[in-house]
């Protein structure tokens, strides 16, 4: 007999306080939504979701991520010429979009999916991580991007990811992230929870209930740090103030 794992209970906490109640009814931004939440606060996450998705009316990935494009005019000289590499890119919708919109003829793909997972589309290259190792060569790409990817890399391997990150890249680095602080986290695990349940008819994670999702969030400040020696900050700036999303563009040393 397989077991649940132990609930989560994400929303409780977040009507806990005035603070994360606001932002709660910020981030759903969908009155028929939070009353749900509201109404059933002292059920466990699964259980809210699980309603929440009779209510919501799926939208498919092109509206939640192709927008992302837009974020690479802020690397210089961002150009037809550049070598492109999506990091944990997923399904290749957006570095599709990516080629397209700069007339790029080749951008690189590289994720923990096996590459039949990628859309069809002559302009992606989809390769597949192996042992925590990326198949290219060093400096291959004039510019990495990371789309809200370096969250879901744990601890132990965080360090190597950003060692083989540095390693093939030439040029910059863009990454998007949550700029996150210990009361942030309860919101966030919701908005992942509202992708993989409610707002999506198929997640890439695969993932049968809230206790199995993991995130290791961090605060812009940290990102910063774990870069130090390898890449120096360009730019910054927040592109959500409710989930306090970020663009950072990097400078390889």
């Amino acid at each position: 007999m397989e077991l649940k794992s132990e609930p989560t209970f994400n929303f409780r906490k977040c009507f806990s306080t005035k603070f994360l109640t606001e932002k709660l009814r910020l981030l759903l931004d969908n009155e028929t939504l939070f009353k749900i939440a509201s109404d059933n606060r002292n059920k466990d996450d699964d259980e809210i979701f699980a309603i929440m998705s009779t209510k919501y009316k799926k939208m498919d990935d092109a509206y939640f991520n192709i927008n992302k494009i837009k974020y690479l005019d802020n690397v210089p000289g961002m150009s037809s010429n550049y070598e492109v590499l999506d990091f944990g890119g997923s399904n290749g919708s957006i570095a599709a979009a990516i080629a397209k919109y700069y007339k790029i003829k080749t951008v690189n793909i590289v994720d923990v999916h096996r590459p039949e997972y990628a859309v069809k589309d002559s302009h992606i290259a989809y390769k597949q991580i192996s042992n925590n190792k990326l198949p290219y060569n060093d400096d291959t790409f004039d510019v990495i991007t990371c789309f809200m990817v370096l969250h879901h890399i744990s601890p132990n391997d965080i360090a190597q990811c950003i060692d083989e990150i540095y390693r093939c890249c030439k040029k910059y680095l863009l990454i998007q992230e949550h700029d996150c602080n210990d009361d942030m986290k309860y919101i966030l695990d919701i908005l992942h929870g509202l992708y993989i349940f409610v707002y999506k008819e198929d997640d890439y994670e695969k993932i049968n209930q809230m206790a199995e999702y993991h995130a290791w969030y961090k605060s812009a400040g940290q990102f910063d740090a774990l870069f130090h020696g390898k890449f120096k900050l360009v730019k910054r700036f927040h592109t959500n103030k409710v989930q306090k999303n970020f663009v950072a563009v990097y400078e390889k040393i």
